[in-house]
């Protein structure tokens, strides 16, 4: 069960949700750090049951038909896809549900307000408040992620830590040690993949999906076009020899 949720206020009333709504988005929005990301046509769901969601936010969702209705208000509205996979309830946000996370609009703001901005995300890690939420991911990320030495400030969009903890030990599974040289190659793949769409979670994930310890951009877009529906006798081929062609990774071992 969820200690604590963050509902973005402004969001909630500019998309038009109650309350109870706004916990469940934001439920939604942490998916990547708790659920089983599954592959649909090209593209990165995550498996989250009605009874999970139910278990996790208790005092806002008690039925899972009450969920079900809920998740079809956020799909009218545009803010996830919703799939069936089987008997799994599959979800992923759109472009206008990562807007939850979008930061402060820089037309409000000027040189003073963001001096009061800086002091807050520093003075907010009080100890004397030690149940405080501070909803500042990429911070919070970077100091507990560079324990192992290495530099992750190049991303675009800072990896949670959940999914890049999974990522590393995935790695060590794989014997394919991270060194600074591989994770820059990585970066900057990744970064490319953010322009069709994938966040830098959904990359990550998709790799271990894979078994992959690294990632180009047009691997994930030769991939999605293929699992989209692309059925001829080349394209299966295409696919096979990308899930089987291992020789990058040697490539990777002359360039580390």
């Amino acid at each position: 069960m969820r200690i604590t949720s963050f509902i973005n206020n402004s969001k909630c009333i500019e998309w038009d949700l109650t309350m109870q709504q706004g916990a469940l988005f934001d439920l939604l929005n942490q998916l990547h750090t708790w659920a089983e990301p599954v592959a649909i046509d090209g593209e990165i769901y995550y498996w989250a049951s009605k009874q999970m969601i139910c278990n996790e936010i208790p005092l806002a969702y008690n039925k899972v038909d009450t969920v079900y209705r809920a998740l079809k208000i956020l799909r009218e509205k545009g803010l996830i896809n919703y799939k069936k996979y089987g008997e799994k309830d599959c979800i992923s946000l759109t472009a206008k549900g990562k807007e939850w996370n979008s930061e402060i609009n820089p037309t409000l703001g000027n040189k003073s307000e963001q001096t009061r901005i800086e002091i807050r995300e520093t003075s907010e890690i009080n100890p004397t408040y030690k149940n405080t939420n501070i909803n500042n991911t990429k911070i919070s990320n970077i100091k507990k992620i560079n324990k192992n030495g290495l530099n992750l400030s190049d991303f675009q969009q800072q990896p949670s830590e959940q999914v890049w903890n999974d990522f590393v030990e995935h790695r060590k599974n794989k014997k394919a040690k991270l060194t600074q040289t591989a994770l820059n190659l990585l970066i900057k793949q990744i970064n490319a993949c953010l322009s069709l769409g994938y966040t830098t979670d959904d990359v990550l994930a998709e790799c271990m999906a894979r078994g992959w310890v690294s990632v180009k951009v047009e691997w994930l877009h030769n991939a999605g076009s293929f699992q989209r529906g692309n059925t001829t006798n080349s394209n299966k081929s295409l696919a096979s020899s990308m899930r089987d062609d291992t020789s990058w990774i040697y490539e990777m071992d002359n360039v580390i």
